[in-house]
């Protein structure tokens, strides 16, 4: 059985429909036709534009769990390196990608990617197949081997890294710095976990040594499912330690992206490329706050109408209370000058 995905109106391709009622990523692509809204939207729109200025680079896709965003990043064109350490997941990758004739864009890498390395243990929920982690939550555990991304040699620069490996992305990144800055990453998707990792450590080990890199860092949100044209818009830049601190202390999990800032010797095409993209998630996202705005002065117009609608039933209560109460004393006095005999 197969679930039919078509975004857009266009993209279409097939997923395996294994289990669905109990897997929850599965089970969300069923009813809304998507995963991940948000982050869906602004990963199409870098591959969309790529292709209109004949930009080119790899996707990487790290934690691939059964191909969502590798398929679709193949179904436009771009070569894929797809890391998946989960065998079940992973056999349902093989699958989903030979299902849809991608596996001469697809290259798929059953291992696990870190600082080192190693071998390790992970743990996998039974009915969340993309929720695998090294934190023991889990009812199944699997042995799988973990590599370091700067001991790979890949063929060309990088368009875009995406990591979302259930709080392991600050031990992904250490072992990827080299290739990021060789290989000039322009777009990195990341999911932040405070819920997984201190704050600290997320600083230290993502955010400063991106910032050094040359990259800006911009909050996009944490949406698992919904209809894609209802998805949130986010597009929040953080360039400060002391912001970022504060505003990661009220947040479980969120995603950023990381975009590269252009260097001088680089072409106009390739400015033109990235400035369209960061125009486009600007808008969008002014639009959003445009929206929000008004809906919040039309709650507060409500507001006003109910307090004063309140005020005028509270005065009517009063009221009837102080003519209940007058009622009641000159019923007493009645009673008290007719005493029964």
């Amino acid at each position: 059985m197969y679930l039919s995905v078509i975004l857009n109106n266009k993209l279409q391709y097939r997923l395996i429909h294994n289990e669905a009622s109990e897997d929850y990523i599965l089970s969300s692509i069923e009813k809304y036709n998507n995963w991940e809204p948000n982050v869906t939207r602004k990963f199409l729109l870098i591959l969309e534009k790529a292709s209109e200025y004949n930009t080119t680079g790899l996707v990487l896709d790290v934690g691939a769990c059964f191909g969502y965003y590798s398929i679709l990043a193949a179904k436009l064109g771009f070569k894929t390196y797809a890391f998946e350490p989960n065998p079940k997941t992973a056999e349902l990758l093989e699958k989903n990608v030979s299902l849809n004739q991608l596996n001469h864009l697809v290259k798929i890498q059953k291992n696990a990617l870190g600082s080192t390395t190693r071998k390790q243990t992970l743990s996998v929920p039974e009915k969340n197949f993309g929720a695998g982690n090294f934190f023991g939550s889990g009812e199944v555990n699997y042995e799988i081997e973990v590599n370091v991304l700067d001991d790979f040699e890949l063929p060309e620069k990088i368009l875009i890294f995406k990591i979302d490996v259930e709080g392991h992305e600050p031990d992904v990144l250490k072992g990827s710095l080299n290739t990021i800055l060789e290989l000039k990453a322009e777009f990195i998707f990341l999911e932040i976990s405070p819920k997984f990792n201190a704050i600290k450590e997320i600083i230290n080990t993502i955010f400063i040594p991106l910032w050094k890199a040359e990259y800006q860092s911009f909050d996009i949100g944490l949406q698992d499912t919904g209809v894609l044209s209802e998805a949130i818009e986010v597009f929040q830049l953080f360039d400060k330690e002391h912001l970022l601190t504060e505003y990661l202390l009220n947040k479980g999990q969120t995603n950023f992206i990381f975009i590269r800032r252009n260097g001088d010797n680089e072409t106009l095409d390739a400015h033109s490329f990235k400035q369209d993209i960061i125009t486009t998630w600007t808008n969008d996202y002014i639009q959003k706050l445009l929206k929000d705005t008004i809906q919040d002065h039309k709650m507060i117009g409500e507001l006003k109408l109910l307090i004063e609608t309140l005020k005028k039933e509270n005065h009517k209560l009063f009221e009837d209370l102080k003519n209940a109460a007058e009622f009641q004393k000159e019923l007493l006095e009645v009673i008290n000058h007719n005493p029964k005999n």
